[in-house]
């Protein structure tokens, strides 16, 4: 799935997330600072997603945002899509 600015987005548990936050890919840097939005709005999204699920949110506790690995943006994904 692509996500793209103010995307609206529906989970595979049918809820409706928030807005994607914004992308800007004109310079390396902006690339960099939008990958840290979207790893902060898919963690956010998933600790809403998975509110009823102790292990889960244990898991989700240990993700790091200032390094993520891809094996983390692999797992946030696969709970909310």
């Amino acid at each position: 799935m692509m996500i793209e600015t103010n995307g609206q987005y529906i989970s595979k548990s049918g809820r409706k997330l928030s807005p994607a936050p914004k992308i800007d890919a004109t310079t390396s840097r902006r690339i960099n600072a939008s990958i840290k939005r979207i790893d902060k709005w898919l963690l956010e999204e998933c600790k809403k997603e998975t509110a009823n699920n102790d292990y889960v949110q244990t898991l989700l506790k240990a993700v790091n945002l200032n390094n993520m690995s891809p094996a983390d943006r692999d797992m946030l994904n696969e709970i909310l899509f």
